[in-house]
């Protein structure tokens, strides 16, 4: 069985130091809450260093970590359903998750949902009822989908779980991406905001995070965005704004009412970009164009054209293709039997800072350019 969280150990080293990261993670409660900040230091040597780490980010990855290239033959006779979660960010993921799926000869069925609790009960009994091989969902909440977990165990229908806290075993395969490899997403945002504020001579700059504390994968994220601000801009501060899912709508009216009762704020970092679409423009509306947005990850395509236009000014790309096919590529090698002696790779997630000057013209992209060529060479495609 391949379980994500076995390899946290490669996801602790790019996170430089989660668990003190987590120490920092502001409480709970709507509104803002204060946040800290740690001496200034030598601003010219922190400058240089911040410099050094957001450069590397900016630069494309152009390598992936994979496994060994599988040795039997990859069953066709499968069918893959993957059950959507109401949100952009997972209709594409989904989409390149049947692409990956369909290059091995599987037969892909896409359920569309608006994320309720109903209506993915309802996808999933359509899965199990239609014969899925295997029922792939990111973002799931387990508890809410359990008792369809037992029935395809009791099917044998494989489950994968993407982008979530929840946990392999018991009838699910695998996790990819869970809170903690997730987290290096929120260093990533830490060290552009903090070399952005030292470059431009804001060795204090106050920064607010807006988060959603409905999502359980976030809060890593967010003390991972923490540690590593502060790390690299120690003057640096960091409040947060919890906005919960029911209150949506209304994230541009809270977000601009912050600003103005916060004029001290420079920076504003989002935990899911795609969700928060309508802010920038708000922003702009309020004429507050000289307070940045940066963010935390999952883009989509109004987030990256808003990027490409200058509205807003750092996306952090999200892995797409590299997730998608890397789920795959878990099932591929279950079905061939050799998840044993040739397991998946350790999903990372490759890191890379998107500004307008390097944001490819594409909306839908692998962050490593040959990703897909790379695992259908494993597959023997």
């Amino acid at each position: 069985m391949f379980h994500a969280r076995t390899h946290r150990q490669t996801v602790a080293a790019l996170v430089g130091g989660l668990a003190m990261a987590l120490a920092l993670t502001a409480c709970g409660g709507s509104g803002a809450t204060t946040g800290s900040s740690g001496p200034t230091g030598d601003t010219a040597a922190l400058a240089t260093t911040a410099k050094a780490a957001a450069d590397k980010l900016l630069t494309r990855p152009t390598e992936l970590k994979l496994g060994q290239k599988i040795s039997k033959p990859i069953p066709t006779d499968k069918k893959l359903v993957t059950v959507n979660c109401g949100f952009e960010a997972c209709t594409i993921l989904d989409g390149l998750t049947g692409d990956a799926a369909k290059s091995l000869g599987w037969a892909v069925e896409e359920i569309q949902t608006d994320g309720s609790a109903q209506q993915i009960s309802n996808a999933w009994q359509q899965a199990i009822r239609g014969g899925a091989s295997a029922i792939v969902q990111a973002g799931a909440v387990r508890s809410q989908i359990e008792p369809y977990i037992k029935q395809a165990q009791q099917a044998g229908i494989q489950v994968i779980l993407t982008a979530t806290d929840e946990a392999a075993g018991n009838g699910v395969l695998a996790v990819l991406q869970d809170k903690q490899q997730s987290a290096v997403q929120g260093t990533y945002a830490g060290i552009w905001v903090a070399n952005d504020a030292l470059q431009t001579n804001q060795p204090s700059a106050d920064t607010v995070y807006v988060n959603i504390p409905d999502f359980t994968i976030l809060p890593p994220i967010e003390a991972a965005y923490k540690q590593s601000l502060l790390q690299y801009c120690p003057g640096c501060k960091v409040d947060e704004l919890n906005i919960g899912i029911s209150t949506i709508q209304q994230a541009p009216d809270l977000v601009v009412s912050y600003l103005r009762s916060h004029p001290s704020v420079k920076y504003v970092v989002f935990s899911a970009r795609n969700i928060f679409d309508a802010v920038p423009p708000a922003m702009k509306a309020a004429g507050l164009t000289s307070v940045k947005t940066a963010d935390s990850g999952a883009p989509g395509s109004t987030s990256l054209n808003q990027l490409r236009s200058g509205l807003t000014s750092m996306n952090v790309a999200y892995p797409v293709y590299n997730l998608a096919y890397a789920t795959v590529d878990v099932l591929a090698r279950h079905f061939a039997g050799v998840s044993d002696s040739e397991p998946p790779a350790p999903y990372e997630i490759p890191g890379w800072a998107l500004t307008k000057d390097n944001a490819p013209s594409d909306n839908v992209f692998p962050i490593v350019a040959n990703t897909v060529a790379q695992y259908k060479a494993l597959w023997g495609k």
